[in-house]
């Protein structure tokens, strides 16, 4: 009888579910430690939450510190820009696309569509020759684009009511820019700090140089 008393009691004690979450609450407390008692969760600030990675706060305030220090490494290139004048070195490339923005045209037709012509064109190397065939197209394609083809695009602008003389340099201007930007500057954030402001200068040339080209004064 004492035996099976014993285990009535113990089956009211499993199905006592007050007294279980009291002592689990009790265990809590005693393993945990202050500090996690505290509003502020510890790994939102010290990334130590899911294998390091980090949430929340850390992972905003590293993109923030980032994006300022990127926006901070154009500081000295803007500095040497008026210091040293480099405007002067893309002003004459502006210059030529205003009086003759059909050569400008025509160039970044053909340093566009050559590439295309050579990639497209892949399926001619299993021929015969196939690669001086692909060679001879890619050339003739560029020909034709920085030749009549840039008086077309130049006429086919002007015809839109599009100032070629205006949109010319101010489209060429921007995409070196953009073109030194994704060759350049997007590549430098891993290396020290002064090197990458000087390796930004010639993206900060050409936008700067640009803008005060266009802009009215």
């Amino acid at each position: 009888m004492a035996k099976d008393g014993c285990a009535c009691d113990d089956a009211l004690g499993e199905l006592d579910p007050v007294g279980a979450v009291a002592d689990d609450a009790d265990l809590q407390d005693e393993a945990e430690p202050a500090v996690r008692r505290n509003w502020r969760p510890s790994w939102a600030w010290t990334g130590e939450y899911q294998g390091g990675a980090g949430v929340g706060p850390v992972r905003d305030f590293r993109g923030l510190a980032a994006r300022r220090r990127m926006g901070l490494g154009y500081v000295p290139a803007i500095a040497a820009y008026f210091s040293f004048h480099l405007s002067e070195h893309v002003q004459p490339f502006l210059t030529g696309a205003v009086t003759a923005p059909s050569g400008m045209v025509g160039s970044f037709l053909a340093l566009t569509a050559m590439p295309l012509v050579w990639k497209l064109s892949k399926g001619l190397s299993a021929m015969p020759y196939g690669t001086v065939f692909r060679a001879v197209a890619t050339l003739a394609a560029g020909t034709f684009l920085y030749g009549p083809g840039g008086d077309m695009a130049t006429t086919l602008l002007s015809a839109k009511g599009i100032d070629p003389s205006y949109w010319v340099p101010f489209g060429s201007g921007l995409a070196a820019a953009g073109l030194s930007w994704w060759l350049i500057d997007r590549r430098v954030s891993h290396l020290p700090w002064p090197i990458a402001c000087v390796l930004r200068i010639p993206t900060t040339t050409i936008a700067l140089s640009v803008g005060q080209f266009v802009l009215p004064t």
